[in-house]
């Protein structure tokens, strides 16, 4: 069998079957997309302007036919309340529009008018007190709320045959919007603060853990940034957060060309190890809560020694409870690495009932160390069938039913 050959190369047959298939689907696009077609891609045969000819050349490039091509993003009532005809208040068609300006997802429409001829000016949707569209805040504020970027924007913009924005322009509300949010945010913190206190008579107690955008292996914690927060165990909601963060882009980005770095708002806060982050992160706010009047009295978070360690320094009065899903997590751990010496761990149902188990007793008994160790001393029993001990225990259920119950 020959080998393809395709412009003066040897290519493989399946980058030639892609390549192909690539071609069918770019002839496609260009029949939904048509606004991807200029007026220069025009063959110089096919014009029917002869030479001489007087013309109308508009030294405006907003008035042209790209205004019929692809979709857009409008606001029907605030679009139907402006077409009408400044001079004469006449209403105008849609159909009449010699032009269009765009402004990111926002549109300015050129229509005349006509009985008058007087060319009016039609927005597509709202404007702010700055004279920005108000459509294109709110497209970087769904950006920020999906998790996604510029470039995932104009890539599901362009699926629906909508022309996209310049990337500058989403970088620059996503900037806007985010100081606010970052506002809103403290504003709320401090309102439930507030709401903690007095559900809780004075004495606070917060949940605390912090998270990292890149996952730790075990032993290698190289993650550039992090976040915590803390939750009121009365009210649910956030009470404080924090964040860390190593790596600024515009810093490395002049840097990198051995540049000096201009004055920006840099990220960089933390100049630590990434494990690190974790306690400084707790110390922070629970110092923020004591300012703002909130102490902090009991503190639910995981078993990190050294979290504990910095706030013992500074609040040797504050007691540290462990979190129960970190205490759910640590045990079932502990078991499954047991099973790889004891066979019996081995069957899917026994190494979940044992949690199960545990944190019944855990649950029902954390008021009391003593009871809890009962509890464990009952839990074994319970285990293997004797029943005992269990009457006080009312997640036991032997004494409902002792001939239909079962174990797991």
């Amino acid at each position: 069998m020959g080998r393809i050959r395709r412009g003066g190369k040897f290519i493989k047959k399946d980058k030639l079957k892609r390549s192909l298939r690539m071609n069918n689907l770019n002839s496609l696009s260009r029949e939904d997309h048509t606004y991807i077609l200029t007026n220069n891609s025009q063959d110089v045969s096919f014009c029917e302007l002869d030479v001489g000819q007087s013309v109308s050349v508009h030294s405006d490039p907003s008035f042209d036919e790209t205004w019929k091509e692809g979709r857009r993003l409008v606001e029907l009532l605030h679009l139907a309340q402006n077409l009408f005809c400044k001079m004469c208040n006449c209403p105008l068609q849609l159909i009449d529009t010699v032009g269009e300006r765009k402004y990111g997802l926002g549109s300015i429409l050129f229509i005349p008018c006509s009985s008058c001829s007087a060319c009016n000016s039609v927005e597509t949707g709202k404007r702010s007190e700055t004279g920005a569209f108000v459509v294109n805040s709110k497209v970087a504020l769904g950006m920020i709320h999906a998790g996604i970027g510029a470039t995932h924007v104009n890539n599901f913009l362009g699926a629906l045959n909508v022309p996209p924005v310049n990337s500058s322009t989403i970088k620059k509300k996503e900037k806007e919007i985010g100081k606010k949010i970052f506002e809103v945010a403290r504003e709320s913190c401090q309102s439930n603060q507030k709401k903690e206190q007095l559900m809780s008579n004075g004495k606070v107690e917060a949940s605390f853990d912090a998270g990292w955008q890149k996952r730790g292996t075990g032993w290698n914690y190289d993650s550039n940034t992090g976040h915590a927060s803390m939750i009121g165990t009365m009210t649910g909601k956030v009470i404080d957060f924090s964040h860390r963060s190593r790596n600024c882009k515009v810093c490395e980005y002049h840097m990198g060309r051995k540049e000096t770095v201009p004055s920006h708002d840099c990220s960089i806060n933390w100049q630590g190890t990434s494990k690190g982050m974790e306690p400084d992160m707790a110390l922070e706010m629970t110092h923020n809560l004591k300012d703002n009047g909130c102490p902090i009295h009991v503190l639910h978070a995981d078993n990190d020694s050294t979290t504990t360690a910095r706030l013992k320094v500074d609040f040797k009065e504050l007691q540290k409870k462990d979190d129960q899903n970190h205490i759910k997590k640590g045990f079932s751990k502990k078991l499954y690495d047991l099973s790889k010496t004891f066979k019996e761990l081995k069957h899917p149902e026994v190494i979940p009932y044992l949690v199960r188990c545990f944190m019944y007793a855990i649950k029902e008994n954390n008021d009391s160390s003593e009871n809890i160790q009962g509890a464990f001393r009952r839990l074994v029993q319970h285990i293997f069938g004797d029943h005992t001990l269990c009457t006080d225990a009312e997640w036991c259920t032997y004494k409902n039913d002792p001939e239909k119950f079962r174990y797991m």
